[in-house]
């Protein structure tokens, strides 16, 4: 069986941050499974941004943020904005130090 799922911004267009939310919002409401969004900005052209993340904050099912964007400062700005609501997971080796400082 499947734990949880890891869920990517929608591909096929740069969306705006509300269609970003709701994208996410949309995949949470059609599961009871634990869910990580992930965030490849430089891959995928849709930035998960820490606003975001915050209008998630009642899915109760998202539960874990990945983040490959590479912005040494974006930890930082997630662990203000959202306190430990979420398990926050570094993508890339070069935020590693900072994902564990906060």
């Amino acid at each position: 069986g499947v734990d949880g799922i890891m869920v990517m911004p929608a591909l096929v267009y740069s969306a705006k941050p509300h269609e970003t939310a709701a994208h996410f919002r949309s995949v949470a409401g059609a599961t009871d499974l634990p869910i990580m969004v992930y965030n490849n900005p430089p891959i995928y052209k849709n930035d998960v941004t820490p606003d975001i993340l915050t209008s998630l904050v009642d899915c109760e099912n998202i539960v874990c943020f990945k983040d490959s964007s590479g912005d040494t400062r974006r930890f930082i700005d997630l662990r203000n904005e959202v306190g430990d609501r979420f398990v926050l997971f570094a993508g890339l080796d070069d935020v590693v130090l900072e994902s564990i400082a906060v």
